[in-house]
C-alpha cells in the first residue's frame, strides 16, 4: 500500500467533539465534567452513532465515576501494574530537541488526560458489561481530582501530512500482538510533536520483542476483570441497552487491540517521559 492510500484512511471515524451538536454535545460535556478530563474518547464518540445508546451507557456508569469509585480503581491499578519503559529515558534522548523540551509540560497533559480518560472507561465499561460481584479492598483513597486543562485541539485528517500520517501509522504496532489499522488518538494528538512519536516508537517497539509489554497489557486485562465486577452493584441497570452498543463496549474492553493496549501503553509513555537521566 501506498504512502498516499495510507493517508486516505482515516482512523478516527467516530462523531467529532468539535461536530456535535444538541443533546450529543450536552452529554459529552457532561463526560467532561464528570470524569474530570478535557477530552471525550473514541468509545463515547463511537457510541454516539447508535441511536439513543449514547446516553443510555452514559447513564449506566456514570454514578461509579461521579462518586469516585473508579478513581480508586485507577490508584491500585497504578500500584498493582509494572509498567515497563525504554531504557534511556526521553529527557535524555529528547535533549536535542528544543521545542520538545520547550513543550514538555503540554506534551504530558495531553498523555495525563488521556490516560485518565481510557482508565476511567474501561474500568466503569468493565463493571456494565460483567456480572456484580463482592467488593474490592483499597488500602488508600484519591483525595483530590487531578487539574483539568485544555489541550491543543485534536486534528482532522485533511491537517495532517502524508509524512506525519506515517509516523503515526506505526505507532499502530506497539503493544499490539496483531496488525491493527486504526491509529489510537493519543498518538494522533501529539503529531504535533512528530519527533517525539517517530522516537517514541522506535524505543517502545522493542518492548514487544522482549514481551514485556505484552505482558504489562495482559496484567492491565486480569486487574481489571478482577476488579471491576465490584462496581457492578453501582451501575444503572434500569437504562437500556441495544444489543450492538453492548458489542461495541466488549470489543473496546475485551478484544484485542483493546483499550488495555492504550491504558498501558500511556501509562508507560507518561513514566518515560517523565524519568530523571
Amino acid at each position: 500500500m501506498s504512502s498516499s492510500q495510507n493517508h486516505e484512511h482515516d482512523p478516527v471515524g467516530a462523531i467529532s467533539e468539535a461536530g456535535a451538536t444538541g443533546r450529543t454535545a450536552e452529554i459529552f460535556a457532561d463526560i467532561r465534567s464528570v470524569m474530570n478530563v478535557p477530552i471525550v474518547t473514541a468509545i463515547w464518540r463511537g457510541l454516539a452513532g447508535v441511536d439513543g445508546d449514547l446516553e443510555a451507557v452514559w447513564t449506566a456508569v456514570r454514578p461509579v465515576i461521579e462518586n469516585g469509585q473508579a478513581d480508586q480503581f485507577i490508584l491500585a491499578l497504578e500500584k498493582d501494574v509494572v509498567f515497563p519503559t525504554p531504557s534511556n529515558t526521553a529527557s535524555e534522548e529528547l535533549a536535542s530537541f528544543d521545542c520538545l523540551k520547550a513543550d514538555q509540560s503540554e506534551i504530558l497533559m495531553i498523555v495525563r488526560a488521556y490516560n485518565r480518560a481510557n482508565a476511567l472507561s474501561l474500568i466503569a465499561l468493565t463493571a456494565l458489561a460483567r456480572t456484580p460481584g463482592k467488593a474490592f479492598y483499597f488500602k488508600e483513597m484519591v483525595s483530590a481530582r487531578p487539574e483539568c486543562s485544555a489541550l491543543k485541539p485534536l486534528l482532522e485528517k485533511d491537517q495532517i501530512s502524508s509524512e506525519n500520517w506515517n509516523i503515526l501509522e506505526r505507532t499502530t504496532f506497539i503493544g499490539a500482538e496483531r496488525r491493527n489499522p486504526a491509529v489510537p488518538t493519543l498518538w494522533r494528538h501529539l503529531v504535533y510533536w512528530p519527533e517525539l512519536i517517530d522516537l517514541a516508537t522506535r524505543r517502545f517497539l522493542p518492548l514487544n520483542e522482549d514481551g514485556s509489554m505484552f505482558q504489562a497489557v495482559d496484567d492491565v486485562m486480569e486487574f481489571v476483570e478482577r476488579a471491576a465486577p465490584s462496581l457492578g452493584i453501582g451501575i444503572d441497570r434500569t437504562v437500556a441497552i441495544s444489543d450492538s452498543s453492548l458489542d461495541m463496549v466488549e470489543g473496546y474492553i475485551g478484544r484485542q487491540p483493546s483499550v488495555c493496549r492504550m491504558t498501558t501503553v500511556g501509562r508507560s509513555l507518561e513514566r518515560w517521559l517523565m524519568a530523571e537521566p
